[in-house]
């Protein structure tokens, strides 16, 4: 019983190991294309502001973009996959197993077990959990992968940070064309027609008092 229980155990752990890899691996992925995008498309408001209608569609374009990549990355949500996967990664990692996890896996499922004899059902067992006393879920699921992409994205960001700092304003300008989708004061200066005189704007009502009582006082 305590051997069928340190299986069970063990294939749980690599199978959280192996959920908790992928949704960070999913997630470093997704902002690094979030970067990347971003990068993009800024250097190309930079260079040629862009419509409103078009940024609108960038804003669209980019969530659904991050949004799928993170699910491809991420792969199936099916809890049964992922048991299956940690059976599939503890084979690759144990060769001598030859399948033997499988079948074991099998036999404490309840499939199948009132074909197989107690005594073989029982040596299975055993020779799977004295396979794995030494096995840790570290060992079977890596975080190299982390740990690469944890670099490419401080490499990605280190980038932005210079280009900030080469051009002033590029950063909060972009944010603030691409994100917040605010009009540019240029732009909208640009926009008035050239030799255009704005008429005076009309002082309130307090000031036209003032400025009479004032020039009342002067004639006097």
């Amino acid at each position: 019983m305590q051997k069928e229980q340190a299986i069970r155990q063990l294939i749980d752990r690599v199978g959280r190991r192996y959920v908790g890899e992928r949704f960070v691996v999913a997630s470093l992925i997704a902002i690094i294309a979030w970067m990347g995008l971003f990068t993009f498309f800024a250097i190309l408001d930079w260079s040629k502001p862009l419509p409103s209608a078009v940024r609108i569609g960038i804003l669209v374009f980019t969530i659904l973009a991050i949004a799928a990549v993170w699910v491809l990355a991420y792969g199936s949500f099916k809890r049964r996959d992922n048991q299956k996967l940690a059976v599939t990664l503890i084979e690759r990692r144990i060769p001598a197993l030859n399948n033997q996890l499988s079948a074991s896996v099998d036999l404490l499922g309840g499939s199948n077990t009132t074909n197989v004899p107690e005594y073989l059902r029982k040596r299975l067992l055993d020779r799977v959990a004295n396979a794995l006393v030494s096995i840790d879920a570290s060992m079977i699921v890596s975080y190299a992968r982390v740990r690469r992409l944890t670099v490419i994205l401080a490499a990605a960001f280190s980038f932005i940070v210079v280009v900030g700092l080469v051009a002033p304003g590029f950063i909060a300008r972009s944010i603030d064309r691409l994100y917040r989708l605010e009009r540019d004061p240029v732009a909208s200066t640009k926009s008035a027609p050239i030799g255009a005189v704005q008429p005076p704007t009309a002082l309130p009502a307090v000031c036209r008092g003032s400025a009479s009582s004032r020039a009342t006082a002067s004639a006097s």
